[in-house]
């Protein structure tokens, strides 16, 4: 009988059968390739949101308000961005 617990497990398993077990495996031998993953994803839904709110800004805000209106929702995906790589590093 094992002494651990069933909340407990040491690799999750992607797919199935052999070619999931193999991704595990080669994914828990390289853990910087793990790390380097998370990084780009959240810098990439980062940018994908700064993008996207800056093109719904260019039809909503008057053109005088183009520039301004930008720069606190940039300094708060800056901020968003920041602190995920944080806690990713941190934890």
């Amino acid at each position: 009988m094992s002494t651990r617990s069933p909340d407990h497990h040491d690799t999750v398993v992607i797919g199935g059968a052999v070619m999931g077990s193999s991704v595990a495996y080669w994914l828990s031998q390289n853990p910087s390739v793990v790390a380097s993953i998370k990084v780009l994803a959240i810098v990439t839904g980062h940018v994908l949101g700064v993008i996207a709110a800056h093109d719904r800004s260019l039809t909503l805000l008057a053109r005088r308000h183009l520039i301004m209106g930008q720069l606190a929702l940039l300094f708060a995906m800056v901020g968003y961005t920041f602190m995920g790589l944080y806690l990713l590093f941190g934890a």
